[in-house]
Formats: structure tokens, sequence, C-alpha cells
């Protein structure tokens, strides 16, 4: 096996990492529009239907509309950090062989085993590989030459991952 994945790192790249990561990876923030509305809905049930304190119903309210604000433009704001933050050059190169991975942009070259990774998620769209430490690398379908390419290299992933668990 010897496939290569090309990642621009552009707002489409973003994009798709945090599409999959909210629904394949996060543990709370795929919630937080629902618990804002619920909290908006009590506070504004406390205020009217129930005659609570209205002091304290306008400040859950108010603290519900700023969570709900945030959790509304979480995506954006995520995405315009990651692309003001984002090198030069904006590209990086994965080379999957059949016991490691490396990786190559024009400023750096680096080789990791598949041991490197703790934990491997396959999604439709692509893939994390995520060390020990957390922070996850997010490989899209797209960054592949074919789809033949893109399953070799998850039935790999997934491969490795079931015999590392063993």
């Amino acid at each position: 096996m010897n496939a290569v994945a090309t990642i621009n790192y552009d707002r489409e790249y973003f994009e798709s990492f945090y599409t999959s990561w909210l629904t394949y990876r996060s543990r709370w923030r795929r919630f937080a529009i629902p618990v804002a509305i619920v909290f908006v809905g009590v506070a504004v049930t406390g205020l009217f239907l129930m005659q609570l304190q209205p002091a304290v119903c306008y400040g859950v309210f108010v603290v519900a509309v700023l969570n709900f604000f945030d959790a509304a433009t979480h995506r954006f704001r995520w995405v315009r950090q990651r692309l003001a933050s984002v090198a030069v050059d904006k590209t990086a190169e994965l080379t999957f062989t059949v016991d490691k991975i490396r990786i190559t942009t024009p400023n750096s070259d680096g080789t990791l085993t598949y041991n490197a990774f703790g934990l491997v998620t396959v999604t439709p769209n692509g893939f994390f590989l995520v060390p020990d430490s957390g922070v996850s690398i997010y490989v899209p379908r797209t960054a592949f030459a074919s789809d033949e390419e893109f399953h070799s290299v998850t039935a790999k992933l997934e491969e490795h991952a079931t015999q590392h668990t063993k």
C-alpha cells in the first residue's frame, strides 16, 4: 500500500473538519444549541407561566441567549481562527505505507508509525488520527486521488486499531 493524501488548509478543509468533528468526535459541543434553547424555554416558562422571581428569570434568560449566541457562532469563529493561524504554505502531504505515515510540508518532514495513534475515527467524509495527546489530525476523503486509496488506507487503519486494542 502506498497512498498519498494532499491536504490544503483552506476554508473547505476546516469546514469539513469541523462538521466531522462535531458529528463523530465532540462529546458535548453538538448539544450546545439544543441546551441553549431549553434554557431559553425554562426562563420564558418561569417568567410568564409560573410567575417566578422576575430578576432570576431575566438573568437565566440573558445567560441562555448568550449561550445560544455562542453555540450558534462557534463554527464560524473556529474556522476563522484556524484560517488566521494557518501557515503561509497551507499544504501537507501524507504518504501512507504498510508500516508508517510520512507527513511532508514545505517547511517540515516527519515519519510516524501507526502505533503513534491511540485512536482512529473513520467517518464517511474522512478520518481522524488521534495520538495519545488527544490532538486530532483530520484527513478528508477528498485529499486522496481516488476512493480506492481512501478505502485502502481506512482498512489499514481499522485493521491496526483492532490489533492495537487487543
